[in-house]
């Protein structure tokens, strides 16, 4: 039982992380996006094109990171959360 507590746990720090990711890469498109700019004075085409902008920005970045926890946990990881190899891969 102790064990199935530690993989649950470990499953939602790994969702945390996913969570803080996330909210890491759009708060950074929106700080760039709006770097000296105010939004209520800005057109709406401008707004639109900041708006997607930043959904392009967020989804590669999430893209990126999801491809990479989906490697980790094919090999039987925890994305984000297993230590990683540092054997090379055999043929």
């Amino acid at each position: 039982m102790k064990t199935l507590k530690q993989t649950v746990l470990l499953w939602w720090i790994a969702g945390v992380k996913a969570l803080l990711f996330s909210l890491v890469l759009l708060g950074t498109s929106w700080l760039t996006a709006l770097n000296k700019l105010d939004w209520s004075t800005l057109q709406w085409d401008d707004q639109r094109n900041i708006l997607i902008g930043m959904l392009v920005s967020w989804g590669t970045g999430m893209m990126m990171f999801l491809d990479k926890s989906a490697g980790e946990v094919s090999h039987g990881k925890i994305p984000g959360l297993s230590e990683v190899d540092d054997e090379p891969p055999k043929p």
